[in-house]
């Protein structure tokens, strides 16, 4: 039997660059926010993606990417990211494939257990680091570890271990937590829900910050939600406000910026 040709329609980064020469006014805040989430989806550099079929391991994308007209892709705007090459993380094992460091030591729960893992980027050292927070023996009671101070926080690992053993990591247990900020010490706020029923606004609990300093993102599953389309914010009660009603098995992660 014949494949079916793919007619799935994927924007290039060259593509996005194009566009964005053509309409011209690189300082238009809305043209520039609205192609930045173009190149969200794209697939950025850094990016980490579990293996098919799925296992204990994650493979990520080379730190930089060169576009043919010379131009630079860097993960996160305001860093200056050397190159560190694609490779495989082994959170069974405790090995990274490239990068200045290349073991870390695994947290691997006893029982049937759950625990979190912080992924981070050195960038003085070219390095991934990987850091846990306490197991538990249940996902929601496994706390997120706290940031490295002058790291790059970059995704959330939930790792269920049975007997020793981790399970299969899927897509479903991957949160990334940065995409465009500079590392400093005060890593942005980080807050994680799981809706269990069907919910129309979220109060938050770990997030202190005036947001009249502040910007608020909120992802569902994932995906970037549109600030005054999606969701607003009472600053009283540091309250978010879903303009569409957010459906049971949703994972709201809500972050400062």
């Amino acid at each position: 039997m014949s494949q079916q040709p793919n007619t799935a329609i994927r924007l290039t980064d060259i593509q996005v660059e194009t566009a964005h020469a053509r309409l011209g006014n690189s300082g238009n805040a809305y043209l520039d926010d609205t192609l930045s989430r173009v190149i969200q989806g794209l697939g950025l550099p850094l990016e980490f993606l579990p293996t098919v079929p799925a296992s204990v391991s994650l493979t990520y994308e080379a730190g930089v990417y060169v576009l043919p007209n010379g131009v630079r892709l860097a993960a996160l705007e305001g860093v200056v990211l050397p190159n560190i090459a694609a490779g495989t993380i082994n959170f069974q094992a405790g090995t990274i494939s490239s990068g200045g460091r290349t073991t870390f030591t695994p947290v691997i729960p006893t029982g049937s257990n759950y625990v979190k893992a912080r992924i981070e980027f050195d960038a003085s050292s070219s390095s991934l680091n990987v850091k846990y927070g306490t197991p538990a023996a249940s996902l929601a009671a496994a706390n997120i570890p706290a940031g490295s101070a002058d790291y790059v926080g970059l995704y959330i690992v939930e790792l269920h271990s049975v007997g020793g053993v981790l399970q299969p990591i899927t897509a479903s247990n991957l949160i990334k937590v940065a995409d465009a900020y500079a590392p400093d010490a005060s890593e942005p706020k980080l807050e994680i829900f799981d809706t269990t029923v069907p919910i129309s606004s979220h109060t938050l609990t770990a997030i202190s910050v005036p947001l009249n300093r502040d910007r608020l993102q909120v992802f569902r599953n994932g995906q970037l939600l549109a600030e005054t389309e999606d969701y607003t914010v009472d600053n009283d009660n540091v309250t978010v406000n879903f303009t569409y009603e957010i459906y049971p098995g949703s994972k709201l992660t809500f972050r400062v910026v």
